[in-house]
């Protein structure tokens, strides 16, 4: 998908954040920026449902997603360093996989 479009997120599997990493990482300019943004605030905002809606044992591991999300999106948005936000999302995305909830 071309960077200049909104990918529509619908879940938060590895193979879809590994995915946003990939496109952030890829991003240069405002727009592209803005699109990442609003790609991570979906993400965020599925993980939020699933914090609310899950079993004790699972909420640390899906918070700290959401935190490195919360994190690349500031990253992405106020300080326009997608390759930082990258980084943070994928070591947010290593972490959720080495928990065995990915």
């Amino acid at each position: 998908m071309d960077l200049n479009d909104v990918l529509d997120v619908d879940d938060f599997a590895a193979t879809t954040v590994a995915h946003l990493v990939e496109r952030i990482s890829r991003s240069a300019g405002e727009s592209q920026l803005v699109y990442r943004e609003s790609e991570l605030d979906e993400l965020w905002r599925l993980l939020d449902v699933e914090i609310r809606n899950a079993n004790a044992a699972d909420v640390a591991a899906l918070a700290k997603l959401r935190d490195a999300v919360i994190a690349a999106h500031d990253l992405v948005g106020v300080d326009a360093a997608p390759a930082a936000a990258a980084q943070c999302l994928r070591a947010g995305l290593d972490a959720w996989e080495k928990s065995g909830n990915a």
